[in-house]
């Protein structure tokens, strides 16, 4: 990443989401498949290097692609890929709007304001409900899938 520099990171699965929480110190995944949903589509910049100065990065949490073709929860699974590849659309959109300009502010005033950017647009669209739901329903039908498995 120090290479490339990205202003946007969309990170497909919980081990990606840790590997740059961790500054890619550990390549454990979050211990929960819950707390690896509850984080999709939700923007944080993070800073992927102890360098301070630059290795600034939108980080957007997305479900692993091939949940879709391996979960029998269909629904709520291409539900929240949808929505969540939706608002990375959103944000690389923001951020292209955003280089076209001259500014003098800082990477991370200048990120800071594109998430503020997508977020509002995402509320004011009501992708945020939608998604929050199809999250809830994908946690809960992953859960009873669990709970079965446990009981045989």
């Amino acid at each position: 990443m120090r290479i490339s520099d990205p202003l946007i990171t969309a990170c497909l699965g919980g081990r990606a989401v840790a590997a740059l929480l961790h500054k890619f110190g550990t390549l454990a995944g979050l211990p929960l498949i819950r707390g690896r949903i509850e984080l999709c589509g939700k923007l944080e910049i993070v800073n992927y290097n102890d360098d301070e100065k630059q290795p600034w990065t939108i980080m957007i949490p997305c479900i692993h692609t091939g949940m879709d073709m391996y979960n029998p929860h269909h629904v709520s699974t291409r539900q929240v890929l949808e929505f969540t590849l939706w608002i990375v659309l959103l944000t690389v959109s923001a951020a292209g709007e955003d280089l076209t300009k001259a500014s003098t502010e800082t990477r991370l005033q200048r990120l800071g304001e594109i998430v503020l950017r997508v977020h509002e647009t995402v509320e004011k669209t009501g992708v945020s409900v939608e998604l929050e739901k199809g999250k809830a329903e994908l946690i809960q039908a992953l859960g009873d899938a669990r709970a079965k498995r446990q009981e045989l």
